[in-house]
C-alpha cells in the first residue's frame, strides 16, 4: 500500500469514528482495514496502527481477525531492530 493511500485511510478512519450511523458503517470499515492491513515503516505509522487497534480492543476485537494479523506485523516491525526509536528519529 502506498504511503498516501495509508495516510488517507487513517485520516479517513479518524473522520468517521465518531459517526453512530449505518450508513458510514462500510467506509469505516474499509478504511479501517486499510490501516490494519499496512506494514508500519515509521514509528507514526505504529502509532496510527495502535490507535486503530486500541479502538477495536475497546469493542471487543474484529471478526476477521485483522487486528490480530495487524498486531502480529507490529510485533515484526519492533522486534526487527532493538534501537527502533533512535532510528526514527
Amino acid at each position: 500500500m502506498s504511503r498516501a493511500t495509508f495516510e488517507a485511510a487513517y485520516k479517513h478512519w479518524g473522520e468517521l469514528i465518531d459517526i453512530e450511523d449505518e450508513a458510514v458503517s462500510a467506509a469505516l470499515d474499509a478504511a479501517e482495514c486499510e490501516v490494519l492491513d499496512h506494514h508500519p515503516n515509521n514509528t507514526s505509522d505504529a502509532a496510527k496502527i495502535v490507535r486503530v487497534l486500541k479502538y477495536n480492543l475497546e469493542a471487543g476485537g474484529r471478526h476477521d481477525r485483522r487486528d490480530v494479523e495487524a498486531l502480529d506485523r507490529l510485533e515484526a516491525w519492533l522486534t526487527e531492530s532493538p534501537d527502533r526509536s533512535i532510528a526514527d528519529r
